[in-house]
């Protein structure tokens, strides 16, 4: 098992975007084929780090968790209950965009 905690610490935005992409070629060419690949764990809070490994991310072999506080708890999420939560977020910001197109036209209507 390998566990990054916060990778992205002092490093420039352009190695946050190599650092586990790099680490992870890493692993696989010392482990050769044979060999059971070793979990890697990592925590962040860099949108880079993040979106470094999105083209690597397999559903089937890798795990996306979300950790936030409510009532004081650590409440540990799955990628699909985030992935749910940004669908709303993104139908909200669509709506809100819609009614304020909508309010811009009666606006200029009215003139």
């Amino acid at each position: 098992m390998i566990l990054f905690d916060e990778p992205e610490t002092h490093l420039h935005p352009r190695w946050q975007r190599t650092i586990v992409p790099s680490v992870i070629a890493a692993v696989d060419a010392l482990r050769g084929e044979n060999d059971t690949p070793p979990q890697l764990l990592i925590a962040t809070h860099a949108p880079l780090v993040l979106a470094s490994v999105e083209p690597l991310f397999s559903r089937d072999l890798d795990e996306l968790f979300h950790l936030k506080v409510v009532d004081g708890n650590v409440v540990l999420e799955s990628a699909d209950a985030v992935e749910r939560q940004q669908q709303e977020t993104a139908r909200k910001a669509a709506d809100a965009k819609r009614k304020k197109t909508s309010q811009q036209g009666a606006g200029k209507k009215r003139r």
